[in-house]
């Protein structure tokens, strides 16, 4: 049986795309939540 879509590994690594889903409970998980976005964002090769 033939895959119907690509292998994510054969995708050139400038067209994939991350997501990221964060979900958090509690106040203060809530207030740490901005600092772990930042910190997500500044990793290396993440689209600005």
């Amino acid at each position: 049986m033939e895959p119907k879509a690509p292998c994510p590994a054969a995708v050139p690594s400038e067209e994939r795309k991350f997501r990221v889903l964060v979900g958090v409970t509690g106040s203060v998980a809530a207030l740490k939540l901005p600092l772990l976005v930042s910190k997500l964002l500044d990793v290396p090769g993440a689209p600005a």
